[in-house]
């Protein structure tokens, strides 16, 4: 994870939409096959995002115990706590699933949109966070071939079969949920202008990118 001085920032580096927007991308573009390779890294980013987020952006320290309390370890051990007992909660707790599914996206945005509503958006700003969204879509860019390379030598067919993927998240947004994380530990929403345009930045990024994957595919270039 990148540290910067500013949480926050550290945070819009480290701390990407894969949910939201990576999982349907990546699924349109490679199919099902895609799927599981990004619900894999969207909960580990998850946990990452959410637990280190209560970290950096609380005034106390955090110890260790401390972030496996906090919500988003304690609904993964549930998880897994769960798995033997799949089809008995498909069949009668599959509505309040998908209820608080609903309700977790919900309030998300609502809270984001409350800051928006506040907050002064310009096409100087947008020009602003060019530089810093290029840069770092460059520097992830480079370390996903460092580990293309690497995983190809030792032939990590996981890695291998889903660079495609691994290029896409180099173009997501900072998460969403970090507006969250920032209003409930510190009160404020200064992050919200910055992940609006960086969420702008990545539509053009990834329809460019999206283009040129399609394209590939059409004239037989990729598979």
């Amino acid at each position: 994870m990148f540290i910067f001085k500013d949480p926050v920032k550290t945070l819009r580096i480290s701390y990407l939409n894969i949910g939201w927007l990576g999982l349907p991308i990546a699924t349109s573009l490679f199919g099902e096959g895609a799927q599981l390779f990004v619900i894999a890294a969207y909960v580990g980013s998850s946990i990452i995002g959410n637990s280190l987020g209560a970290n950096l952006l609380s005034s106390e320290s955090v110890k260790i115990i401390k972030i496996f309390k906090t919500p988003p370890m304690l609904a993964v051990l549930l998880g897994v706590v769960l798995i033997p007992l799949h089809d008995f909660v498909s069949q009668y707790f599959e509505t309040i699933y998908v209820f608080s599914k609903f309700l977790m996206s919900f309030l998300g945005m609502a809270i984001f949109g409350m800051w928006l509503s506040e907050t002064q958006l310009s096409v100087k700003g947008l020009g602003s966070e060019c530089k810093p969204y290029f840069v770092k879509a460059f520097l992830m860019s480079l370390c996903v071939f460092i580990v293309y390379l690497i995983t190809k030598e030792f032939d990590v067919a996981i890695i291998t079969q889903n660079v495609l993927t691994l290029l896409l998240f180099c173009f997501l947004p900072p998460a969403a949920n970090i507006i969250v994380l920032e209003t409930h530990y510190m009160g404020a929403g200064t992050s919200v202008p910055k992940i609006t345009y960086g969420t702008i930045l990545s539509i053009i990024s990834i329809t460019i990118y999206a283009s040129i994957i399609v394209s590939s595919k059409l004239l037989g270039l990729i598979h």
